[in-house]
């Protein structure tokens, strides 16, 4: 009972979005920030996979849409420790993905993946950075020629 209860705090006390994402993909685990984030509820969050469209679509970078992520490609971003950016409407979030090993693992199966656990890092701000500092740039150059 004790250690549940401080693993709830534990994701409550982090200022970014955590997801735990069973085997099979599904979401069963999340703090208020990943809420917030998807703008989802408990009860639309719950068994949803990423990249947890919902209300808002989900696109790439290059703004194509981005598909659910099956089992065996988020076991894969996770075993690579991999991330992937995504626009939600105005929003864009890179998600994190990293394996947590199945309960009774050996520390020498690497590749044991019993559930996913998935960062959100609201990243708008960075993102609007960069863009206006490409149109600078780009500013600059088409000046200079």
């Amino acid at each position: 009972m004790w250690a549940r209860m401080d693993h709830a705090a534990v994701l409550e006390a982090l200022p970014h979005g955590i997801v735990v994402l069973d085997a099979h993909g599904r979401a069963t685990e999340w703090n208020a920030a990943a809420l917030a984030m998807l703008d989802r509820t408990p009860l639309t969050l719950a068994g949803a996979r990423p990249p947890f469209a919902g209300p808002a679509a989900v696109q790439s970078e290059g703004g194509a849409p981005v598909p659910e992520l099956r089992p065996a490609m988020l076991a894969a971003l996770a075993r690579k420790r991999r991330t992937m950016v995504v626009r939600r409407d105005e929003r864009v979030v890179e998600m994190a993905f990293a394996p947590v090993a199945p309960h009774g693992a050996e520390e020498s199966d690497a590749d044991a993946v019993g559930a996913v656990a998935c960062t959100l890092v609201d990243v708008t701000a960075r993102a609007e950075r960069e863009h206006a500092l490409a149109a600078a740039g780009a500013r600059r150059r088409a000046s200079a020629a």
